[in-house]
């Protein structure tokens, strides 16, 4: 597999953005639902009240992948 010369910490945040998705359309299903999801304020300790893509645009991918796949489980 090519990775075309993207850097490592790039490749990382594609898989992680990718985990993410599989995550979301686990849990929901809809695209509609989980597409929405990311942008609406969430309670749960880790958003803080915050949406998703709040968190994602400051770089927590990691975090926010572990958070999706342990609720989808």
């Amino acid at each position: 597999w090519q990775t075309a010369g993207l850097p490592h910490d790039a490749l990382l945040r594609i898989s992680h953005l990718m985990g993410i998705h599989h995550a979301l359309r686990t849990i929901f299903g809809d695209p509609h639902a989980a597409y929405g999801w990311i942008s609406r304020p969430n309670q749960a300790p880790l958003f803080g009240g915050r949406a998703a893509i709040e968190l994602l645009i400051e770089g927590h991918f990691e975090a926010m992948r572990e958070y999706l796949e342990q609720e989808s489980r």
